[in-house]
């Protein structure tokens, strides 16, 4: 119940902004992409390979500078009889070269899901990105380190990768 309500929040939230950021005279584009999520350390004993999507939509306050904020779903496949999905919820802030290179650091909430034998859990955790990736044309790849779980980052870490494509440029 908490989580549905932080989720519509969030999601209201960036649909009152779009407009107005918009209409500032910023470069607002809006990317589906595709995630693949690989857990590392003791997450890779309960989780297994990650797959899902995220929308972005991001906003250039600069032409090297963009603000931005991404949300979706990952789902982990089955390992041990667990299974686990993690929902981002993250603003992330862009720096871009003139070459298409880019680096980017996400902060937000990731909405934990975990499906045991024993019963299912779903927890709200503070997490984050630091990332590096390329952009040609209307396509992107990023390549992440993530930390779903900032309190369990000993426990609780993996590589993102995503590939997207902007399809609306405002």
């Amino acid at each position: 119940m908490r989580t549905s309500r932080m989720l519509k929040t969030v999601v209201l939230v960036a649909a009152l902004l779009c407009p107005v950021l918009a209409q500032a005279g910023n470069t607002l584009t809006i990317e589906p992409q595709f995630a693949l999520g690989i857990p590392m350390d003791d997450w890779a004993d309960g989780a297994g390979l990650g797959l899902g999507g995220m929308v972005k939509v991001e906003f250039a306050v600069l032409d090297t500078i963009g603000v931005g904020f991404r949300a979706g779903y990952i789902h982990h496949l089955e390992k041990n009889d667990i299974t686990w999905g993690v929902i981002p919820l993250v603003v992330s802030g862009k720096y871009k070269t003139p070459f298409g290179l880019f680096g980017e650091l996400g902060l937000g909430m990731f909405v934990h899901r975990v499906d045991t034998p024993m019963g299912d859990d779903s927890k709200s955790k503070f997490g984050f990105t630091v990332g590096v990736g390329f952009e040609l044309l209307d396509f992107s790849v990023a390549a992440n380190f993530w930390a779903p779980k900032s309190d369990d980052m000993d426990k609780i870490i993996g590589l993102l990768f995503t590939v997207g494509y902007r399809i609306g440029l405002f």
